[in-house]
This record gives C-alpha cells, structure tokens and sequence, in this order.
C-alpha cells in the first residue's frame, strides 16, 4: 500500500499559487463580476415583467385583434427602453409595444424565440438586429392545453459599462489571458489529483445506491480519502444487512397477511388503497395487485365498507361494527377499524374483516337446538309428572287407573331414553369426525343392509309393508360398520312409518364416480320444498304431530347426515310431492 499523506499537504502550495494569481486577476474578475450581476439583475426583472403579463396577453390572444394587443403590451411596456414583442407560432410579429408590427421581420430564428417555442423560457444577450443596440431579451411559451401558440419576448437595452472600455486595452487582455492560461492548468493539475480518487468513491456509491452492496472500494493513498472510503465499504455492510432485514421481515408480513383468514385492508387519508391482503381480494372480489393505490370507492362496492372507513378516519379511535353482504347470499362482516397514526395525525386506517356469517349461524343453530332439546325433553318429563302427580292423588287405589299411568310413564321414560342415546350417538359420531378416529375398514356393504332391513322388519311386517334389496354380494368399500347400519336402520324406519301399509321400500346400493350410494325409497307422501334445506337438522320435524305419533325423536336424519360426514360423504334426500322420497347416502370407497 503507497504511503498515506494528508489531503492538506497535496492541496495547501497549488492553492497559495492560485490565491497568487487571483490577486492579479482580481481586477478582471470583479469587473465581470459586476458585468454579470448587472445582466442577471437585468434579465431577472425583464422576466417578472414578462412572467406578469403572460396572464394577460394569454387571455386575449385567441380574441383580440392585433391592434388591441399592440396596446395592451404599450400598457404593460410603459415607458423607457423596455419592449414587448408577441410573436405567433411561425415567427411573424402579431403585436409590438414600440413599433408597427409590419415593421419588425420574422423572428422565428432568434435564439430566444427558438428556446421559447420548444416550450422553455428562451434568454439572450445580443445586437438587435432592429434598432442596432445591444438588448437583453427573454421569451416565455404561450401555452393552450400544453401546445405551444406564441411566444411573449421582453427587452431591455444594455447600457455599456466602464468595464467595456477597460477590457478594450491590449495589454491588460494579453496579461489577463496568460494568467489565466497559467491557473487553469494550475487548478487542472491539483484537481485532477483530487478529481481522480473521489470520482472512484462516486462511482462506487453509484454502485452501491445500485443495489451492488457487495462490492468494495479501494482505499485510495489520501489519509481522509481512505477514511472514507473505508466508511463507504461499512455503510454498503450495514446497508444490506438491513435490506435483507427488511426484505426478510416484509416476507414474513406477506407471509403472514396471505396466511390469514380475515381480511386485511389499508387505506390512506385520501380513500387510496395502500394494502390488501388475499383474504380482503376474494372477498370483495377484486384483484389485489389492481387495487392498490385506487380510490377504495373505485375498488370495493360497499357503501358500508366506503362509510365504516370514513367513520373511522374521522373518529380517529378504534371502531367495531357488523355489516351485512347481500350478493349470492348473505354474508355477515365484523369490521374493526384501526386509525394509522403519524406525527399524532390520523394518516389511515387499517380495517380487518372477519366473516362470522358461520359463527352467527352456529349460534343460531346452537340456540334453536338447545330451545328444541328442552322442548323434546321437557315433554316426557312433563308426562312422567303429571303421571305421578296423579298417582299420588288417589290413582293408586284404582288398579286399572295405576296401570294405566304407569304404561304411560313407562312410553315416555322409553321416549325419553331414545332422544338421550340419538343425542349421545350424535355426540360420538361427530367427536370421532373432528378428531378423525372413525374406525373404518374394507369390507361388503350386503351384509350390513341386510341386518338393518332385519332390525326393521318387525315395524315393517305390522304395517304390511315389503323391504326389497338390491345390491351385489361383492360390493365393498371402507366404512364403519355400526354408524352406516344405524344411518340404513333410521332411513328405513322413517320410510315405514310414512308410507302407507302394503306398500314397498327399495334399498340399493351401488358404485357411482368412486363413491358408495347407498339409497332407501319409499312410497310416502314426499316431502314440501320449504322443509329440504332443514329436513337433517336435530329435531327438525315436517309433520310434528304425525311424528310424534310414531314415536319419533327427531334425531334421526340428523344422525344419518352425521354418519355421512364422518366418512367425508353426503346425505341428500329426491322426492315428489304425492310420489314418495328417495335418502341417499353417498361416501368415498376408499376413507382418505
């Protein structure tokens, strides 16, 4: 590595050179100086007084005949050596606050007048070539819907200086031009030692404002040149550690956004959409990337989402709410608002949206059954009570009487023990669901069919009624063989009690599209179209006195269904109204 100097030791005797030097030049210089001062005071008043009529002239361009332009850049020119020029797209001189307008030539190929009718603000310093003085102009564009159609030129005459008549001398000019010949050599050579080194460090922050954060400068032979670059090669380091960083954490926040399952949505002060995550896209079915930084009313149609983010960025505080989407179906939102903060200002809002449309219902349901459990069990009971009450009150000492509470007791203790077990069959059949521990194996569905159509064949046989199976002794498929039985056993015992006596019920089984179907039929009344969506809900009854009167618990659709799902099937019900009803029972031959 070359030995290291200070920068003051390379740069301290070629700058006394140059002070040297600027000390005979000074002269010069100040003269200039004040020379240049004078024509930039000069042009910067001839462009406000241009800047300030622009407006007007603009106006009355399109309008005003030439004659009445001619006076109004007279009035804006008032008097003294100032003059207005207003100059149309070619060139040709349309008004002029000194002279006739058909005196002046075309202008189009003044330096100023090209600048300005390229849209930019012409200058010059130049011999007019109207009056033969020396005259600063300036041209400003007129511009109509970004076009340009005129150009307004302002001038003022230059007065010659004293420094004009200085620079006139010979010799002051020859000795001027060695002095000056001599220091920029000087300061090219001293530059250029500096120039050199700090240009490598520029273009290794190029490289580094580039993302190319790995590379790493050359220390350069200058104490603080080497100093910095070595801060240089730290501050790349520190960079991409905390890009990376960065990078990192904004993945793990999208990771993190896409992963859930609420809607995430951010909108800025002004309704711009700033995020959304995957969630909020399929919800107000919009495409995620398109959304962002659109006018969230342009976005998402909901005037409740559109006023719940309004709220919001006016309250300023966390806000909660529920809403409801009607589209295909209802939908109900949980809104919760969160106001984005800066400086102590509300910046935006952060809005997550939970669907709870399912949850609501849960609830729903879980009110409907507890209010039908009560009610299904609250009447045995009640029957069980009063049977007591009446035995007490003297019942006993009649033996007919005794007996005949006593069955009555005995029907609804039964009645009461069935809805108890269909609840706890319930119970288990969906705990080994969610837990996934339904013991299934491969075996014959036959079998199966044919001991639920023998556990049913005493209600059959008392009804007249006939139970045909059709299905093939080598059909099988994995399932568990006491939840179909009981799902077969409750559909053929409700194809019983609502059919009429002497009539037939079919039960087939078959494969179809991988799946096992197993179907029951019957010759019932059928069932109305109202009760199909409810007919497999717990106690849900079509007929609730026809049912009770065959001793029914309500449980036991529900339970079929159940069974169903245990196995990842379905259970759908076909009927006519007059013509009968069809339960069928559809799971996958192999149990995934």
């Amino acid at each position: 590595m070359a030995r290291q100097k200070p920068l003051y030791r390379r740069l301290f005797i070629p700058y006394v050179g140059v002070a040297l030097a600027t000390l005979v030049l000074l002269l010069f210089f100040i003269g200039s100086a004040f020379r240049q001062a004078e024509l930039q005071q000069l042009e910067t008043s001839i462009r406000q007084r241009v800047s300030l009529t622009l407006p007007h002239i603009a106006a009355e361009m399109e309008s005003a005949t030439h004659e009445d332009l001619s006076s109004l850049l007279r009035e804006h020119a008032e008097a003294g050596s100032f003059r207005l020029t207003l100059i149309d797209r070619a060139g040709n001189v349309i008004a002029e606050s000194d002279t006739i307008p058909e005196a002046v030539p075309n202008l189009r190929n003044r330096p100023e007048v090209l600048v300005a009718l390229l849209g930019r603000t012409g200058t010059s310093v130049r011999e007019s070539n109207e009056f033969d003085y020396m005259y600063s102009f300036v041209a400003e564009p007129i511009l109509m819907d970004g076009t340009v159609i005129g150009v307004l030129r302002g001038g003022e005459r230059v007065e010659e200086s004293r420094w004009e008549l200085l620079k006139r001398t010979g010799g002051l000019i020859g000795v001027s031009a060695f002095l000056i010949g001599f220091g920029v050599i000087l300061i090219f050579l001293v530059v250029r030692r500096v120039v050199v080194p700090i240009e490598t460090l520029r273009q290794g922050a190029v490289r580094f404002a580039e993302g190319k954060l790995d590379e790493r400068l050359e220390e350069p032979d200058t104490t603080e040149l080497a100093s910095l670059s070595r801060a240089l090669n730290h501050m790349s380091h520190q960079l991409d550690d905390r890009i990376r960083t960065v990078e990192r954490q904004r993945e793990e926040q999208e990771a993190v956004l896409a992963a859930m399952v609420e809607g995430v949505l951010a909108v800025d002060r002004d309704g711009k959409i700033i995020m959304m995550n995957n969630a909020a896209a399929r919800l107000f079915e919009v495409e995620r990337e398109r959304a962002k930084g659109r006018i969230l009313e342009e976005a998402v149609r909901n005037t409740d989402i559109h006023n719940f983010v309004r709220f919001t960025l006016k309250a300023g505080q966390a806000v909660e709410r529920e809403i409801i989407r009607y589209e295909n179906q209802e939908r109900i939102l949980q809104l919760r608002g969160t106001p984005i903060l800066e400086s102590g200002e509300v910046a935006g809002v952060v809005v997550v949206i939970n669907d709870v449309t399912k949850m609501r219902r849960l609830e729903a349901t879980r009110r409907e059954f507890v209010a039908n459990a009560s009610h299904e069990l609250k009447t045995p009971v009640t029957a069980i009570k009063g049977s007591i009450e009446t035995l007490r009150e003297g019942a006993l000492a009649n033996p007919r009487d005794a007996e005949r509470f006593l069955d009555m007791m005995g029907r609804q203790a039964d009645y009461l023990q069935s809805i108890i077990e269909d609840l706890l069959s319930l119970a288990r059949i969906e705990q080994a669901a969610e837990e996934n521990k339904l013991a299934a194996e491969r075996q014959p569905i036959s079998p199966v069919l044919q001991d639920a159509i023998e556990a049913t064949s005493t209600s059959a046989e008392a009804r007249g009624q006939r139970v045909s199976l059709d299905c093939s002794p080598e059909l099988e498929a994995t399932f568990n063989h006491f939840l179909i039985r009981q799902a077969v056993i409750n559909l053929i015992d409700n194809a019983c009690k609502y059919s009429p006596e002497g009539t037939g019920i079919d039960v087939r089984a078959e494969i179809a599209e991988k799946q096992l179907v197993i179907s029951v039929c019957d010759q019932g009344p059928g069932i109305a179209e109202k009760h199909l969506t409810r007919i497999f809900e717990r106690f849900y009854r079509v007929e609730a006195s026809r049912n009770r009167k065959y001793g029914g618990t309500g449980l036991g659709l529900a339970i079929v269904k159940h069974a169903a799902l245990a196995h990842g099937g379905t259970a759908e019900v076909e009927t006519q109204l007059g013509k009968g009803s069809t339960f069928i029972i559809r799971i996958p031959i192999e149990r995934q």
